[in-house]
């Protein structure tokens, strides 16, 4: 047997980590109840796996997120990995929402309101990206309903499986918006509260790591000036340097630079700050613009869709 046929796998399509069997189509999950069909490429290259589960309350941004990432790194033009970076999609119609709405965003467009970008797991495989070893980036996106009236009672099947297995929590969050009203605290203290009330989560906690990712950047842009962050507005609008070591020099400094505005300026900031520092085994913060301009008020966007320093986020995922 191959040895690749040995090596546990996350299932798209269940969530759980699985030994692919021989199937009609070449390889299936394993697990009972599921035989879902994997990709050829997915088993017989099987590469390390980094699980990001993405958490937002709704209307934070996430799905754009998502939506501006995901595109730009398809789309070699708009994003600093350098030319050698590939991106391939491993799963692709797990993707068709991502790929209608960048595709609506490149005419101009905002597309619509939706409760998740993937309504199954989006798998890719990155590769050639200056001191990241080849991996398959495994996202969960979780419909931000899930939280904004949180009750452990009826939680999503599957939500509980899909933290367990996340290596990198993304808090997706749109810092000091007016129209968007629950605090950062709340979010990950739904996702506290219902790790630990099972047998271990104090200790799966530990293991993880959380990515905070401030939303609709342009917004924010005038306020940190005024508060005292202008080197980080600088950094917004400032062209995207390679990834090299200085990069992720100034990456590290932007983040310890957000914390700070985080616990000084973010509602329920201080508490979640705390919480995450203590709980998890790192805590790093980044601030984007999955657009790059604001809307015109009719749902089009005032220029070309051009996203400020998407990528930051995932790289603060792959650093260790």
């Amino acid at each position: 047997m191959p040895a690749h046929r040995n090596v546990a796998l996350l299932c798209p399509a269940c969530g759980h980590r699985t030994t692919p069997a021989p199937g009609p189509g070449g390889y299936v999950c394993r697990r009972a109840g599921c035989g879902a069909e994997l990709e050829p490429s997915y088993v017989e290259e099987a590469l390390p796996q980094t699980v990001i589960a993405c958490v937002g309350f709704t209307g934070h941004g996430k799905t754009l997120l998502l939506t501006s990432l995901l595109g730009s790194l398809v789309d070699g033009r708009k994003h600093n990995l350098g030319q050698g970076a590939l991106v391939e999609t491993i799963n692709p119609t797990a993707f068709n929402l991502v790929v209608q709405h960048w595709q609506a965003l490149e005419r101009g467009n905002m597309p619509p309101p939706t409760g998740r970008a993937f309504q199954a797991p989006g798998i890719c495989r990155v590769q050639g990206i200056d001191g990241i070893p080849p991996r398959n980036l495994i996202f969960f996106d979780v419909a931000g309903g899930v939280f904004d009236k949180w009750d452990p009672n009826a939680t999503e099947p599957g939500i509980v499986s899909m933290f367990g297995l996340a290596d990198v929590l993304w808090v997706i969050c749109s810092a000091l918006d007016p129209q968007v009203k629950p605090h950062l605290q709340l979010l990950m203290q739904a996702y506290v509260n219902h790790t630990t009330s099972h047998p271990g989560g104090a200790a799966l906690l530990r293991r993880k790591r959380v990515v905070v990712t401030y939303t609709k950047a342009d917004r924010l842009l005038s306020a940190l000036e005024k508060l005292g962050y202008a080197d980080v507005a600088n950094y917004l609008v400032d062209d995207p340097a390679p990834v090299d070591r200085e990069y992720r020099n100034v990456l590290k400094y932007v983040s310890g630079r957000l914390a700070d505005f985080t616990c000084k300026y973010v509602p329920g900031g201080p508490g979640f700050h705390a919480m995450c520092s203590a709980r998890f085994h790192s805590l790093d913060y980044a601030v984007v613009s999955a657009l790059g301009c604001e809307t015109d008020g009719h749902n089009r966007l005032t220029q070309a869709v051009n996203p400020r320093r998407i990528v930051d986020p995932l790289m603060l995922s792959l650093e260790r």
